[in-house]
């Protein structure tokens, strides 16, 4: 098999498409809230740690949000690049297999030659 034949081009593209789809079901639009917690600075007297804790987590929720909208994105282009490789494999021309030398017929055998 050559590898621009049309079915392995199709598989590819399939493939690309599952693993995009997989990932947009896990990752994809609408995403959870990531909003940070706020509680406790409408407090008039925070302690420092809770402070810290406070801004230790709205660094996490940052985080996880651009986390969430990378693979996102990686999934729309992943189903994307799936969906052109099966556009492709559908109208792309057949490749044949290069062309060789036509066979030799074999020889005739000594008792194929003495027959009438």
């Amino acid at each position: 098999m050559c590898p621009t034949d049309p079915r392995i081009i199709n598989t590819f593209g399939i493939v690309l498409s599952i693993v995009g789809s997989g990932l947009w079901f896990f990752f994809g639009w609408p995403q959870p809230t990531h909003q940070p917690p706020t509680g406790s600075l409408l407090l008039l007297d925070v302690p420092p740690e809770e402070e810290a804790e406070t801004a230790r987590q709205a660094e996490e929720v940052a985080k996880t949000q651009k986390r969430y909208v990378r693979i996102c994105r990686v999934s729309l282009l992943l189903l994307a690049l799936g969906f052109a490789f099966q556009l492709w494999a559908t109208w792309a021309p057949p490749v044949s297999a290069p062309q060789s030398a036509p066979a030799k017929a074999p020889a005739a055998s000594a008792a194929q030659r003495s027959a009438p």
